[in-house]
């Protein structure tokens, strides 16, 4: 018997927020969240604690009591005065008691003997106004009311600690990183050398390269054609660079000293900071100069000789115009060049407001608990809610915004396990285990609309596919201009297109992997047939058929090609999507694989199977068949950009290549198809269209 397919589509739910499904004028502040009050305790630390043997004899904690409610701070061993800076809530609505009891408790004794304790009264609880101010914490004195020992009475033991009503939407402890520092591309072009000085005079054909060094990255040129000591290259040579730009460049001429082999030795080199270094802001070249080579020998004496010296001719540049990728380019969170004076203005603003999570698993097993938190990406930024501690369903109530610049892009939320809270692991010490992951193509929302959603979390295990619970998010892009939104359909230098890699957030690495999708390109089997599927030959042969007749006959069939696709943009304008993509199953093939492909999928690299040799064939067979499965994918991607074009689910892309079809189809008929080859569509528009790889995992 066949198992039942689960239901892995994204929802529409009602939220208890104040913001409408189209809003009308300028948004506020915390209106995708709701508003929930709590009681906050914020415990930082105590002094002067005493144990049974004296002074920092004892393991303090703090037990906090709210009626039936009861939560503890992390014990610390041997201290007089500890601190916690742990931050407690408390709904409104489960406070059933008017006192809250707050005892410090020492475990080193068996019987965990109360310390002391300070009781508050609730309504003394201060509002915190504004609500984003942070209250100053007070000490108070903690009373021994069991009297089971004698406290020495010039010895006072204390808590600090402050308590405030407020509301979670506007809680204060949570965290945002950006890169503040420019991150640009050091390009290097090196062109020839003149008067090389060999270490072996008697040396014939020398095969002479260039090594450059930026930091720990090193890069060899191609060994020059000419077997002389006047040797060219002409080649480029590229680094990532960041500011402030301490670092040297250091240009090494090196000349094998065996044809058969890598060995090789230093004729000469040049060192260069990058402070120096010219920064373009444009496709203009760097100008070209010719270096004086430092000498082996000048190296060591620490002399320059004046009268002759080995010559390198370079261009050295440090170009704006590029954009270091971060992510999968098919998931990119913003395509915007490093110079800033060459970003284009800003076309609106997106709004996420991250509601609640619901049927999460225990992800600590020991302790049967999970202490979930939420991890956002956009652009350079990232933001992360606080931890909702031992709660399968925690609730964040957490709105954040980001100048958006480019509406095809994506935003990444992912939601993870505290790994520094309860059950540490004792080998690979704090582990943040991910739960979930969910992506939001901004290009698919409407303008100044409002989604409340539901995504499952859907991950691919071993055993199949499988929904790990759901989180509620509320999405909305208010376009400022749509001026400037239309604009970023029209063709960009490709020179600002170019790509590099780099990705230094100061967040652990098991969560920025999983964020960034570190390894989606391991070979799989399901995700080849996946790719696969998704080209379709019957239509590629109709559009090669149709280019051949707008070739040969393009007086009727180019108004007629564009006429069809008015038309058929318009039919489909009333099935268009009306909710943002999610994973989809069935284009992934988790239900058609089986759990031989499944075990290969998440079998490592390098594979544990059984015999050495069995093993290096698998895995060459596994790094080429990647290779191939990517190109396949790029295809395929090719292909639904262009079917993309009329299926509405970038609604402004869509409408506006709905009316140059009609404006193009009412020009063809009059105007000669050799004077239209220039309005082709730009590359760039098609490059800008969605693809399906969104709903792939």
């Amino acid at each position: 018997m066949t198992k039942p397919k689960e239901d892995f589509s994204i929802k529409e739910i009602l939220g208890n927020i104040s913001a409408t499904k189209f809003t009308i004028g300028p948004a506020t502040a915390y209106d995708l969240v709701e508003y929930i009050n709590y009681l906050f305790v914020n415990i930082l630390q105590a002094r002067n604690l005493i144990g049974l043997a004296g002074h920092n004899t004892c393991d303090p904690y703090v037990e906090l009591k709210l009626g039936n409610y009861k939560a503890t701070t992390r014990f610390l061993q041997k201290k007089s005065n500890p601190e916690w800076y742990q931050v407690f809530t408390f709904k409104k609505e489960h406070i059933q008691i008017a006192e809250v009891e707050v005892i410090v408790k020492d475990r080193a004794n068996i019987t965990n003997e109360i310390i002391g304790e300070v009781l508050f009264l609730v309504s003394d609880a201060p509002l915190r106004v504004p609500p984003d101010s942070c209250l100053a914490p007070q000490w108070y004195r903690l009373e021994d009311k069991n009297k089971k020992k004698d406290i020495v009475e010039k010895v006072t033991a204390e808590v600090m600690m402050s308590f405030w009503m407020g509301t979670q939407v506007v809680e204060a402890f949570s965290g945002a990183w950006q890169s503040d520092s420019t991150i640009i591309s050091n390009d290097v072009n090196v062109i020839q050398a003149q008067d090389l000085v060999l270490r072996d005079k008697n040396m014939k054909d020398p095969e002479i390269f260039v090594t450059a060094t930026l930091g720990t990255v090193v890069v060899r040129s191609k060994v020059s054609p000419k077997k002389n000591v006047n040797p060219t290259w002409n080649e480029d040579i590229m680094f990532v660079a960041a500011e402030p730009f301490d670092d040297s460049l250091v240009l090494s001429v090196e000349n094998k000293l065996h044809p058969k082999n890598e060995e090789s030795v230093s004729l000469a080199r040049y060192v260069m900071a990058l402070s120096n270094v010219q920064k373009r802001m444009n496709n203009a070249p760097a100008s070209s100069k010719w270096y004086n080579l430092d000498m082996l020998g000048e190296l060591k004496t620490g002399k320059k000789q004046v009268k002759f010296a080995s010559k390198l001719n370079m261009m050295i540049s440090l170009d704006g115009g590029y954009y270091v990728l971060d992510e999968c380019t098919q998931y990119s969170s913003d395509l915007r060049p490093t110079a800033k004076p060459l970003w284009r203005l800003v076309i609106g603003v997106l709004h996420l407001g991250i509601l609640k999570a619901t049927g999460l698993p225990e992800m600590k097993l020991m302790e049967k608990c999970t202490d979930a938190y939420c991890l956002v990406k956009y652009g350079s930024r990232w933001v992360q809610t606080r931890t909702i501690v031992n709660s399968l369903a925690p609730q964040w109530n957490k709105q954040y915004t980001w100048d958006v610049y480019d509406p095809c892009t994506f935003i990444s939320i992912g939601v993870f396990d505290n790994g520094h809270i309860q059950g540490v692991d004792t080998v690979r010490g704090p582990w943040y285990q991910r739960i979930g992951k969910v992506r939001i193509r901004l290009s698919t929302l409407e303008m100044n609309c409002v989604y409340i959603l539901s995504y499952p979390f859907v991950i691919l295990q071993p055993s199949g596919l499988k929904k790990i619970g759901e989180v509620q998010l509320a999405v909305r892009f208010s376009c400022s201009s749509l001026i400037n939104t239309i604009n970023t359909y029209s063709p960009q230098s490709v020179y600002q297109l170019d790509t590099l890699s780099n990705s230094q957030p100061p967040l652990r690495k098991e969560v920025i992997g999983y964020i960034l999708d570190v390894g989606s390109q391991t070979w799989s089997i399901r995700k080849s047939k996946a790719n696969y599927d998704r080209t379709n030959p019957a239509t590629t042969i109709f559009i090669y058929i149709s280019f051949l007749l707008v070739v040969f006959f393009p007086q009727v069939i180019l108004p007629a090609i564009f006429l069809f696709l008015f038309l058929t943009g318009l039919w489909r304008y009333r099935k268009r999507p009306r909710l943002p993509p999610h994973v989809d199953a069935n284009l992934s093939h988790a239900y058609t694989t089986n759990e031989d492909e499944l075990d290969e999928e998440f079998d490592p690299i390098p594979s544990r199977k059984t015999s050495e040799v069995l093993k290096w064939r698998y895995d060459r067979l596994r790094i080429i068949a990647a290779r191939m499965q990517t190109v396949l994918g790029d295809l395929a991607t090719q292909g639904e950009r262009l079917q993309s074009l009329l299926s509405w689910r970038d609604p402004r892309a869509t409408a506006i290549f709905v009316c140059f079809s009609l404006i193009v189809c009412l020009v063809t008929c009059k105007i000669p198809f050799h004077y239209m080859i220039v309005l082709i569509v730009p590359q760039n528009f098609l490059r800008r269209m969605s693809a399906k790889t969104d709903s792939m995992f």
